[in-house]
């Protein structure tokens, strides 16, 4: 159900899926639920941060609104599922091996991508 929503209504554009994809990895790098915006808003992309931010999908997460996040945690989970976890079992391993503590922080992303 989440993969029909995304694909129909959220990552409609390249440009709106490459940006929640640098979203989620820098969320997911920085082990947070929500990073400052200029680590990934910058005057090429505000158009489509706008757009999410109308649509429901992001919030600005501080009283100054300087960072921002997923207005939902399982949005953030199945972005993981979709843009980190990789599809191919040996990548997988690798990937567990590099970011051990991924299955515990994001647990859900991996239960979506199963």
């Amino acid at each position: 159900m989440l993969k029909v929503f995304w694909d129909k209504k959220v990552a409609v554009k390249s440009e709106t899926d490459l940006f929640l994809r640098k979203l989620t990895n820098v969320l997911a790098v920085n082990e947070n639920l929500s990073c400052r915006k200029e680590n990934v808003i910058n005057e090429l992309n505000i158009k489509i941060y706008d757009d999410l931010v109308s649509m429901g999908i992001l919030v600005e997460s501080s009283i100054t609104k300087q960072t921002i996040t997923y207005s939902h945690n399982i949005l953030l989970d199945y972005g993981i599922s979709r843009y980190l976890i990789p599809e191919n079992p040996r990548d997988i391993i690798t990937f567990l091996r590099q970011n051990p503590k991924m299955p515990f922080l994001f647990r859900q992303s991996f239960i979506y991508f199963y």
